[in-house]
């Protein structure tokens, strides 16, 4: 299982599963600890709460392992049933964490550039430079002067052609194997 006992002693698989050093790490989690027991003591106090506070099932996790799982979700973008899978949980019980407990509180702590209305799936982000699509940076800085920073999602994504020549590939080797098949019978 892995824990952030386990992860922090690796600085570099850290810093490259969650986007954040050990200190920011801290920094994070300092932040949050009060936020984070506002938004707790919020929900079980929640009128339509059936169990007294107190009763329940607790957390199999810390809430530094919780964040751990939420920043690593966030930096990776992997299935609950992964996260699940690393941290000794089931998937839903992932999800239910970081969207219902960690994200909203995390709104309040991190610096966000989307508002979190969207980030929760209410509302739709507003169309950049009137809908139309902006394929440069220099346009981009032209439109909207406004933006210092721009992050950049640069992961590698399957192109038509490398899944044609795979397809291309499995038939070939289909048809060798029934060509070999047929000379052996």
């Amino acid at each position: 299982m892995l824990t952030y006992k386990k992860l922090h002693r690796k600085p570099k698989h850290f810093q490259s599963f969650t986007g954040v050093s050990i200190v920011q790490f801290a920094e994070i989690l300092n932040a949050l600890r009060p936020i984070y027991g506002e938004f707790e003591k919020e929900r079980l106090e929640r009128p339509a709460r059936k169990r007294k506070i107190g009763g329940g099932r607790k957390f199999s996790l810390s809430l530094e392992d919780r964040l751990l799982v939420t920043l690593m979700y966030f930096r990776l973008y992997t299935s609950y049933t992964l996260l699940g899978y690393l941290f000794d949980l089931d998937g839903s019980n992932v999800g239910r964490e970081i969207n219902h407990r960690m994200q909203p509180a995390l709104l309040s702590v991190l610096p966000v550039p989307m508002q979190d209305e969207f980030l929760s799936g209410h509302d739709e982000p507003p169309q950049l430079g009137g809908g139309k699509r902006i394929k440069t940076l220099k346009k981009l800085i032209e439109a909207h002067p406004e933006i210092n920073e721009v992050w950049v999602d640069a992961t590698e994504n399957p192109s038509r052609v490398r899944k044609r020549r795979r397809l291309v590939n499995s038939i070939i080797l289909a048809n060798k194997a029934n060509i070999r098949s047929s000379r052996n019978s």
